[in-house]
């Protein structure tokens, strides 16, 4: 009787390890937590665009997209194809940007999602991305696929719309109205966001070509109807108050093969790559031990 006790208690301990797990392939548990935030940004991101959700047919999705990770990072594994921690830690330094590590991880924790695990899904997602630059290398397309490619496209590829433009960014609104009289008076736009970067009351960038469709909805409308030369600001954005001033415009265009080679060889690329993702992961699910917990 106490043996049946002591297995019965070993099996209950089991059963609630593996009910954490949303999904398990082979040896891999992919945990609820991790498959509950996915299936949240993929609805956030439906509601953004105004789509409707099937939340059913997404958890599917969603389950479908993450086995196929696990799957892709089993073959990667497979090849000895490894992600150092060096590596991890550039890429993550480069996501946090200027964000304190503290601001960077609770912002993560906002998220919905715990910091290791965010770290965890960004190591694999760094190996399935050396996995597929693996067995599809850059020089895998050559000029002749380039050039059939933009021969034969049926939608002409364009170039976007850029300004040259130097923006200043505030941190309040009475700072950026105290800035623009100042240059109602005749003060320089370019001496006034250096003495404004150099007092620390504003921050500003250096001119470069810049997409207007890249920023906020404010800003980017207000770009596209600015005058070359002319000040603009302040207007609200997402993190404050900004003012700009467009040097140089480049209209949008159809690009020349030479303009369009980096990106038909990206796409390329891509398609070359996904390809092989497909085929590796329908080999893979052959034998794979799946284990599917959430519906």
């Amino acid at each position: 009787m106490r043996k049946l006790r002591v297995v019965s208690v070993l099996l209950l301990i089991f059963a609630t390890g593996c009910a954490k797990d949303a999904i398990t392939v082979d040896n891999q548990g992919i945990s609820k937590e991790l498959f509950n935030y996915v299936v949240r940004e993929r609805i956030q991101a439906h509601k953004a665009m105004n789509l409707t959700v099937d939340e059913k047919a997404l958890r599917k999705s969603v389950s479908d997209e993450l086995i196929a990770e696990a799957l892709l990072v089993e073959e990667a594994k497979a090849k000895n194809i490894s992600v150092s921690e060096d590596e991890l830690q550039k890429t993550l330094a480069t996501i946090r940007g200027n964000k304190s590590e503290k601001d960077f991880k609770d912002e993560i924790k906002k998220s919905g999602i715990s910091y290791d695990l965010f770290v965890k899904k960004l190591k694999n997602r760094l190996l399935v991305s050396k996995l597929m630059n693996t067995v599809v290398k850059d020089d895998s397309i050559t000029p002749p696929m380039i050039e059939e490619f933009y021969k034969n496209s049926q939608v002409p590829l364009l170039k976007p719309e850029k300004d040259f433009v130097r923006i200043i960014e505030f941190g309040d609104e009475a700072t950026a109205k105290e800035a623009m009289e100042k240059l109602t008076k005749g003060e320089d736009f370019d001496a006034l966001a250096n003495d404004l970067v150099k007092s620390g009351k504003a921050s500003a960038t250096d001119y470069g070509w810049l997409e207007p469709q890249t920023l906020s909805k404010e800003i980017s409308e207000a770009m596209r109807i600015a005058k070359l030369n002319t000040v603009y600001g302040p207007l609200k954005g997402n993190e404050g108050y900004y003012m700009f001033r467009i040097k140089d415009r480049q209209n949008s265009g159809v690009l020349s093969l030479e303009e369009a080679t980096p990106q038909i060889k990206n796409i390329l690329l891509n398609q070359m790559r996904q390809a092989i993702a497909s085929q590796i992961i329908q080999n893979r699910k052959k034998t794979a031990q799946i284990k599917i917990n959430v519906s």
